[in-house]
């Protein structure tokens, strides 16, 4: 009977890379996961908020998204966040009804049953009224939009990857 005698040179090298693996591929998940969110708002404000998806009178919306990308780890999880903390923003992503109150105040009219008058003020009472939004959304259509196209796991592969070499 004879034995096999092996060993493996620079072992303690292999056993401290092979540690470490899963502390570089953490890193480069959330580096990844950084990269991921940033091209997401990229995305949302050029492709969405520019006037195709919403108008931009403002830019309020666009900036409270392009600000928004997080990156949060909780034990072994990497989360990316991409949003907005404007009030009207949630209106348009989902739709729906909402009550408005309208203070007492002064118009101009120009028409009355459809025909054209001078042009005169008008006092009016202060009331609620009912508008509705439709959907419109430009975050999840956005993620949609990048998952189908591969740019999300491709980027975290990529990371990822170069973390191992």
């Amino acid at each position: 009977m004879s034995l096999i005698n092996s060993e493996i040179y620079g072992s303690a090298q292999v056993a401290a890379t092979l540690h470490g693996l899963p502390d570089k591929i953490k890193q480069a998940a959330e580096r990844g996961t950084s990269a991921v969110v940033m091209l997401l708002a990229a995305h949302i404000v050029s492709q969405k908020l520019a006037g195709q998806v919403l108008k931009r009178p403002t830019g309020t919306l666009a900036s409270s998204v392009a600000r928004s990308p997080r990156v949060v780890t909780d034990g072994n999880a990497v989360v990316g966040t991409v949003g907005t903390n404007i009030g009207y923003g949630l209106a348009h992503e989902y739709g729906g009804t909402f009550t408005q109150d309208v203070p007492a105040g002064l118009r101009k009219i120009e028409q009355a049953f459809g025909r054209a008058i001078a042009p005169r003020d008008v006092r009016f009472k202060a009331h609620r009224r009912m508008v509705k939004l439709p959907q419109r959304s430009f975050l999840r259509t956005s993620l949609h939009e990048l998952e189908q196209s591969g740019v999300i796991v491709n980027t975290l592969r990529r990371y990822v990857v170069e973390s191992v070499k």
